[in-house]
């Protein structure tokens, strides 16, 4: 996951650096660094539910535009775990971002 590694050296570089170069400390750097991207994250998720469309048709997605008359319940999802490939794709994404972790700790 060549991501993760790119965003590590940038979050050290970029961020951790510089803080330390203003007198904070090794520890505290690291924290306040990973803090940046959160913030950053959140306030672009607000940003897109207010400005971007659901769909290239519609500014909010109706679920009568599907021809559905009601929402979808947990039994519904729970239908979905009986197709084998859903369940090994669940199982491959864990099994990464599990590797991803231990990686990075």
């Amino acid at each position: 996951n060549m991501g993760g590694g790119v965003a590590q050296i940038f979050i050290v570089w970029c961020l951790c650096k510089p803080f330390q170069a203003m007198g904070m400390s090794v520890d505290l750097s690291w924290r306040v660094s990973m803090l940046i991207p959160a913030v950053c994250y959140l306030i672009i998720a607000v940003v897109m539910k207010q400005k971007c469309w659901d769909t290239p048709t519609a500014k909010r997605f109706d679920l009568s535009m599907t021809g559905k008359t009601s929402k979808a319940s947990m039994w519904d999802y729970l239908e979905c775990l009986k197709d084998p490939r859903i369940v090994i794709m669940i199982f491959q994404y864990s099994a990464c971002f599990g590797t991803q972790l231990a990686m990075n700790a």
